[in-house]
């Protein structure tokens, strides 16, 4: 066993908002070679409270307005619910959704496979997690996604393209995030805590992406910025600032996610 000390500010149901922009200056805890801790900044839709399981089961992290019977059961504030209670509006989809400004991984030098361009730790993941998710032939971890089928040859099976967000949009010293597609919130077992039955399980998404850091971004603070722009033909741009070899920074539009992107691929929405 180990010993290990972790803390957490929030501002639940202290300061709400429905997008716009956040901008915060941080300097990284630990070593850039050394991994361990996972520093992060995101935010998280009012509905849910962090590490508050009972508040999340279900709500965590829907962003999805349309009436589904399929999918009602996993959702429990479904727009299929005509009775609005606890003074949300009837026939309206809500949910919890998480935006990760910024999460920080280190760990030993070195090119991470499968990342283009190539990224090496430590890096920064920045994240939309949203449900529903793709629930069928999704990117396998470690791999980017496959758009195109396999043709066959050279004693390779044939296999139709995989589904996954195609019109992401990165920038800089940024890739998609290949190690990380998302979490599948499974039937749960009689005696946890919360509960799940086997048509209330739902795949969630976690679109992301990797920003290459620097060893600078452990010693100096260093300035990231989310720009949300909320509901139907919105956006979510994220922006980091990166040391240059001349010892100033330079801001970086990293990462975009559009709503089109979002709607055309499981129908959920930028959240609002």
């Amino acid at each position: 066993s180990r010993n290990y000390v972790s803390g957490m500010v929030q501002g639940w149901n202290k300061f709400c908002f429905t997008g716009g922009i956040v901008e915060v200056d941080v300097i990284f805890p630990g070593k850039p070679n050394i991994g361990g801790l996972w520093p992060a900044i995101w935010i998280l839709g009012n509905l849910g409270r962090a590490t508050y399981e009972a508040s999340t089961n279900r709500i965590w992290p829907w962003s999805y307005n349309t009436c589904n019977r399929d999918l009602q059961p996993a959702q429990e504030l479904s727009a299929c619910n005509v009775d609005g209670h606890y003074g949300l509006n009837a026939k309206q989809g809500r949910g919890s959704t998480e935006i990760d400004i910024v999460e920080a991984m280190m760990g030993p030098p070195g090119a991470l496979k499968a990342t283009e361009p190539p990224i090496a730790n430590p890096y920064a993941a920045m994240t939309l997690q949203s449900a529903p998710g793709v629930t069928s032939r999704r990117p396998k971890e470690g791999h980017p996604p496959r758009f195109n089928a396999t043709s066959g040859k050279d004693g390779y099976p044939v296999e139709p393209p995989q589904n996954w967000y195609r019109h992401l949009e990165y920038s800089g010293n940024t890739s998609i995030n290949p190690y990380f597609y998302g979490t599948y919130l499974a039937p749960t077992k009689p005696k946890e805590p919360v509960q799940r039955s086997k048509k209330q399980a739902y795949q969630a998404d976690a679109i992301s992406a990797m920003f290459q850091l620097l060893p600078q971004h452990f010693e100096k603070k260093h300035k990231f910025r989310l720009e949300w722009q909320p509901g139907p033909g919105g956006r979510i741009d994220w922006y980091g600032q990166s040391p240059t070899a001349s010892g100033d920074v330079e801001w970086v539009h990293a990462y975009s996610i559009t709503d089109k992107d979002i709607d055309g691929t499981t129908g959920a929405v930028i959240p609002a």
